[in-house]
Formats: C-alpha cells, structure tokens, sequence
C-alpha cells in the first residue's frame, strides 16, 4: 500500500513528536487542569476524570490523570473523592462548582507519587503499569508560603522534613 496516497502526504516519522509516558519522580510539581469529563465506572457507577499537566520545571507537559470516584457504592471511594475535589477547588479557589471546567486552567501545587496499576494486554496476561498518583494538594500561595518558610528554617539551621522544596526549584 502507498503510505503518501492513503495519508495524501508524505510521513515524515522526525516530525511527529513522541509521547512519554513514563511518570515524572515523586515530588510536588505545579499542575493546571486542561480536561475533566464524567465516565461510568465498571460497578455502574460514575467518575470524574481530571486530566492535568506539569505545567513548570523539568518534566513540564507531562500528563497526569485523576479518577474520582464521586457515585459509587463503596462509601470510602466517595468520600476519598469528594475529598479530593474539595481540596483541589480549595487549592484553585473555586469553593462551589457549577461546572468542572471552572477548575480549569488555574495553577495548584500536586505532589505527586509513583504508583502501579494492573492492565490486561491485548494477549489476555495482566501486566504492570506505572502512573502518577495525586497525593497532597496546595494552592500556588500555599505552596510559595511553606517555601519560604522552609527557606527561612534551612537559614537558621533548624529545617523541618515535612516540607521539601522540589527539586526542580532548586536549581
């Protein structure tokens, strides 16, 4: 078959960017919702899928996913969602959504883990696959507070390990 008359142009495979989806280390990264939608879950009930990006530092464009698990006969699963919608609209000062794309495109702060989840492949064998989980949650002015406030500690010699400036920041 003639790739250039069933594309009616030539490939050219230098022109096409590739996509990695390896996850980005654990660390806290600025991220902005870009695409939300609500999906069935496989139990019958209803998710909210936030797709987001790194939006600075080195793994900048790199995409994360968060599944919410908002309708759902597991109670837990509910309220773990709900919580985390609460924290991410705290986080973009959106206290009470009318729609999901007003949490759009507004900068937070995410630490991020990498965690593991089981895929079937396409020969029927379950394979191990690795993505970025949403662990804690911070408003931009949040975040820039415990920054220099963790700054000010490593000055006076007495830095606390519960905060940890990103890697990516302190370059």
């Amino acid at each position: 078959m003639n790739l250039s008359e069933f594309l009616n142009e030539q490939f050219d495979a230098d022109q096409i960017e590739i996509q990695d989806f390896t996850p980005a280390p654990e660390d806290w990264y600025m991220l902005m919702i870009d695409k939300s939608s609500i999906k069935p879950t496989k139990t019958g009930g209803k998710m909210l899928v936030l797709e987001m990006k790194i939006v600075a530092g080195d793994h900048e464009n790199k995409r994360v996913t968060e599944n919410l698990n908002l309708v759902n006969t597991n109670d837990e699963a509910v309220r773990i969602a709900k919580e985390t919608l609460a924290k991410l609209c705290k986080a973009v000062d959106v206290k009470r959504p009318t729609d999901t794309a007003q949490l759009h495109n507004k900068p937070f702060f995410g630490y991020l883990i990498v965690g593991s989840y089981s895929k079937v492949g396409e020969d029927g064998k379950s394979v191990e696959k690795k993505k970025n989980e949403l662990k804690k949650i911070m408003s931009v002015e949040q975040f820039q507070e415990q920054a220099a406030k963790n700054r000010t500690e490593e000055a006076a010699g007495s830095k606390s390990d519960a905060f940890k400036t990103p890697s990516w920041m302190a370059k």
